[in-house]
Formats: C-alpha cells, sequence, structure tokens
C-alpha cells in the first residue's frame, strides 16, 4: 500500500491506495479526487489494536 499526501500529485499519478491526512480542506480535496484517506488518530487507534503501542492518550498530547 502506497501512502502520500493528497495535495502532492504523485498521489494521484501513482494511483495511491490511501492518503495521510487530518485537516479538513485536505480531507475534502482527497474526496474530490476519489483518493481514500485516513488520519493520525486512525492511525494511532489501529496501531494500539495491533499491539504496537501500549495507548493512544499521551500520543495524542503529541499531534497538533
Amino acid at each position: 500500500m502506497a501512502i502520500f499526501i493528497p495535495n502532492d500529485p504523485l498521489a494521484v499519478e501513482v494511483q495511491s491506495d490511501q492518503v495521510l491526512i487530518d485537516e479538513c480542506r485536505g480531507r475534502l480535496m482527497a474526496n474530490s479526487l476519489n483518493l481514500r484517506h485516513t488520519g493520525t488518530l486512525e492511525v494511532l487507534v489501529e496501531a494500539k489494536s495491533q499491539g504496537l503501542i501500549a495507548e493512544v492518550k499521551s500520543l495524542l498530547r503529541c499531534v497538533d
């Protein structure tokens, strides 16, 4: 799976499976380009569910 930032034309050019973006404007752009997207919180929750990290809460303090 390739993950790119949606305002980078490479995401569309290589037909990436998913883009990683948090801001609303970027998600809207990803939707308009028919790109699946996820945010930092979803990545952290998935990492916790797979046992890769112990908790999400302490890491959220680092997310702007």
